[in-house]
């Protein structure tokens, strides 16, 4: 990969940090997520997400969207509900 200018980087950067904040005011109004560490699971939730996408675009094949969009659901709901 080449790297990123200094500016798209870091609103790169910053879009990241809003959505984890976000995410961490989501996550905490559902009882049945489990959180420990509420902006180190946000934050690893986003990063996943993006690098599972990221990857996915970059394949040569979409036969089923739909079914990455699913089965990355229940990945991410799977890691959020586990009893830790």
């Amino acid at each position: 990969q080449t790297p990123l200018p200094r500016p798209i980087r870091d609103l790169l950067e910053a879009v990241e940090a809003r959505i984890t904040q976000f995410l961490v005011t989501m996550l905490t109004r559902y009882p049945e997520v489990r959180l420990r560490h509420p902006e180190r699971t946000a934050r690893l939730v986003v990063q996943v997400v993006e690098a599972l996408t990221h990857r996915h675009v970059l394949e040569t094949h979409h036969d089923d969207d739909q079914a990455f969009v699913d089965e990355v659901v229940t990945l991410v709901l799977a890691y959020l509900t586990a009893r830790r």
